[in-house]
């Protein structure tokens, strides 16, 4: 074994917890309605000494309650999102990709993976060896390298440390890459 590595880095993981935070949060604001209602307490007329009127107080009261109408719908959108950038996230930490000698094994998450519908029983394990690899690129960002193979085929493997094991690739593939 070259390299070992399971799935993404605490960067890329703490971003999108925040986005997932963010989503939730934006739901809850969207799904609780505050309303306002101002009312007028009578209160005996007092005169001062220059003549003016007090009259009473005026107290804001406000409360809360379930929205409706687009509000409501865009509340739903918006926790449904959030549950899908959690279904990822968990999709993402059980991924997992190991370097040997003469091939690469990895989860392959190509489609599924944008819905967050994989887990760990639906991810399926690739061997792939170097000599079908034409190009590797990789996105450090996204914790991703996609890796294009002879037979016209293309994955996108995720991995926490992308820019090293693309270079660990290429280097492996020779001057295909």
């Amino acid at each position: 074994i070259i390299y070992q590595g399971k799935g993404i880095s605490k960067r890329y993981t703490l971003s999108m917890i925040f986005l997932f935070i963010a989503l939730e949060a934006l739901g809850v604001f969207f799904l609780i309605q505050k309303r306002y209602s101002h009312v007028l307490e009578k209160g005996n007329n007092t005169f001062s000494e220059e003549g003016s009127v007090y009259v009473g107080q005026i107290s804001l009261k406000s409360s809360y309650a379930l929205s409706s109408g687009p509000r409501l719908a865009m509340a739903i959108i918006f926790i449904l999102f959030g549950i899908l950038i959690m279904g990822i996230i968990i999709s993402l930490k059980r991924t997992k990709i190991t370097l040997y000698n003469e091939f690469i094994e990895f989860s392959d998450c190509t489609n599924k993976i944008l819905l967050g519908l994989t887990s760990s029983k639906y991810m399926k394990d690739v061997r792939v060896p170097y000599s079908s690899i034409i190009s590797v690129k990789a996105d450090s960002a996204h914790c991703q390298i996609y890796i294009s193979l002879v037979e016209g085929k293309q994955y996108r493997v995720v991995c926490k440390d992308a820019k090293q094991v693309s270079e660990m690739l290429e280097t492996k593939c020779g001057k295909l890459c």
